[in-house]
């Protein structure tokens, strides 16, 4: 088309912009944008105070980060896994033999020796209501004892059943009683109970990642906690 035949035709129309969808946590109710409460009643935006909008957008501005960055944790460690996988099963092929020990762990190291990356296998347990009632049997033994038993060993007794913030027992503090010279028959029988008490629930993999500054120096944890991501 020549500009001659351009002038006096109508002007091109614009494309209209695709509508923007309110993100997930907002509903638009008669056009106006909604936010549930904690009781799940959808309440205007403009009945908002400005300050708890804000705080709602910092906090799911972090969150969103966090779960990213979850996701990436976790991929990473499928990632290190089969890297290591890889070795384990080239050396095996070279060598003829399992690599590793008893349970699987190995460590790996770098030429320079300043970077290792270590696996290993560690048995998931749980404790029956056994458990129950050799803490019964632990405390009537510390009630009879009340006079002459020595604090050390109450208090290791009384930690030992204590819970952690996941509500879960500490097992070596369990075990460590099982192996304390105590010739009791009612203690004895709480030593038995606690044994029947644990369950193995199968196995989880722990990885670790070390460095050294320089040659000499010490090793240094990256602290990454590839064990609590899904």
């Amino acid at each position: 088309m020549t500009a001659a035949e351009f002038i006096g035709q109508p002007p091109p129309q614009a494309t209209p912009e695709a509508e923007v969808a309110p993100p997930a946590h907002i509903a638009l109710i008669n056009g106006r944008p909604h936010q549930s409460d904690p009781k799940g009643r959808w309440i205007p935006q403009e009945m908002i105070q400005p300050a708890h909008l804000l705080e709602d957008e910092a906090v799911r501005k972090v969150v969103a980060f966090a779960l990213e960055l979850q996701a990436q944790i976790a991929r990473f460690r499928d990632h290190t896994i089969d890297d290591i996988a890889s070795v384990k099963e080239m050396l095996a092929q070279e060598h003829g033999t399992t690599v590793g020990g008893e349970k699987g762990n190995i460590t790996l190291t770098t030429f320079d020796g300043l970077l290792k990356v270590s696996v290993k296998i560690a048995d998931l347990t749980v404790f029956g209501p056994e458990l129950q009632l050799a803490k019964t049997k632990v405390t009537e033994c510390l009630r009879t004892w009340s006079e002459g038993a020595d604090a050390k060993l109450v208090a290791v007794v009384e930690n030992a059943f204590q819970v952690d913030q996941a509500g879960q027992i500490n097992r070596a503090n369990l075990l460590y009683l099982t192996r304390l010279n105590i010739e009791e028959p009612l203690w004895k029988e709480a030593m038995a109970l606690i044994r029947a008490a644990e369950r193995p629930m199968g196995t989880k993999e722990y990885v670790q990642i070390h460095r050294k500054a320089r040659i000499g120096a010490r090793w240094e944890h990256v602290a990454i906690d590839m064990s609590a991501v899904a």
